[in-house]
């Protein structure tokens, strides 16, 4: 059977997988942010999705985030890095949200 490549997945299938009550909320909520992070740092974002590896609880989760926002403040703009964070909380339980608000 040739290779053939697989649609990656959309900040669409990744809402309604959050939607869904995924098994794992927090996994949930790192593919949403991995999946924008493809979005707003097109080609650049190979370092962060090698980093979302090493997310294993929320403490890590929460440290991926913002190493994220501010790759994308970096490398793109600091308007688009607080517009990722702003998405990214409106998926966290709320007890998070107190912590990863910039």
């Amino acid at each position: 059977m040739p290779y053939q490549e697989l649609p990656s997945r959309t900040v669409e299938s990744s809402l309604r997988h959050i939607q869904q009550g995924a098994s794992t909320p927090l996994v949930a909520v790192k593919l949403y942010a991995m999946d924008l992070v493809a979005l707003l740092l097109p080609g650049q974002d190979h370092a962060l999705r090698d980093a979302a590896r090493d997310v294993r609880d929320a403490d890590s989760l929460r440290t991926w985030i913002e190493r994220c926002a501010d790759e994308i403040a970096r490398r793109n703009h600091p308007e688009r890095a607080e517009l990722f964070r702003v998405r990214v909380a409106s998926q966290l339980p709320p007890d998070f949200l107190p912590r990863i608000a910039a």
